[in-house]
């Protein structure tokens, strides 16, 4: 039985399954990006230490650079959780359970808010 206020879910824990497989699906995807970068920089005797930013990871990528791959990676396991409070947030907007879709814009406001204030 559903509670009251929140449509019946043909699937049970449907919601769940997907945010775990959003954020395992992230996670492997950026710890295996990252291990290729690694092991191109190994191979290319270029493994040193340099600060890429935001705006040169597509130019790194392109040109073929390892730490193109290593930033892409970061990007990649940076933004896993974000999309996991995104995908909750639009559940719980289905569910009509607009505290918790509140709190969930709130955080995102509050990454957002860390991103801007960070780069300024």
């Amino acid at each position: 039985m559903s509670e009251p206020g929140r449509p019946p879910s043909a699937h049970p824990g449907l919601e769940r399954r997907i945010v775990a497989t959003v954020l395992r699906t992230g996670v492997v995807a950026a710890c295996a990006i990252m291990a290729v970068g690694l092991g191109l920089a190994i191979g290319r005797g270029r493994l040193l230490a340099h600060p890429v930013r935001p705006g040169e990871i597509w130019r790194l990528l392109t040109g073929a650079h390892p730490s193109g791959l290593m930033a892409l990676g970061l990007v990649i396991l940076l933004l896993t959780p974000v999309l996991r409070v995104l995908l909750l947030a639009a559940g719980w907007a289905y569910a009509r359970d607009w505290r918790f879709v509140a709190v969930a814009v709130g955080v995102v406001c509050m990454i957002v808010l860390g991103v801007v204030l960070g780069n300024a």
